[in-house]
């Protein structure tokens, strides 16, 4: 994609997201695609976005992370961290609503990691 742009990019619209279903690895997958795919695809895009000069990025987080309560502050640390094995370790604690929980808080992640490591211009990134 970059090399067919020639480097310079307009725009992009991340949304990486698998939902919470049974499976005894699903939280890891969750984890990965959810919050290290999204951040870690928007910051190689970073040099791209700015090389426009009036580039924009749309980033899909979920109402899942205000209303699923009980997200482990630990977990969400390990995932803005990009330590999903410390993230999942703890999900294990959870048993059968881990994956619910992983869902959550990677998607807080996500938001908290845009927010955090992304120059705040409210006309250049938009997260819903």
């Amino acid at each position: 994609m970059l090399e067919w742009s020639g480097g310079v990019l307009d725009g992009a619209v991340l949304a990486a997201g698998i939902g919470p279903s049974p499976g005894p690895d699903r939280p890891r997958k969750i984890a990965q695609i959810n919050q290290l795919g999204t951040v870690e695809l928007l910051t190689a895009l970073r040099p791209a976005l700015a090389a426009s000069g009036d580039a924009r990025a749309v980033v899909f987080g979920s109402n899942s992370a205000s209303v699923t309560p009980g997200a482990p502050r630990r977990v969400i640390r390990a995932l803005r961290a990009g330590e999903v094995d410390r993230a999942v370790r703890t999900l294990r604690l959870l048993g059968p609503v881990a994956p619910n929980i992983a869902y959550a808080a990677s998607k807080i992640a996500v938001t908290d990691c845009v927010l955090a490591n992304m120059p705040y211009v409210p006309d250049k990134i938009i997260l819903l």
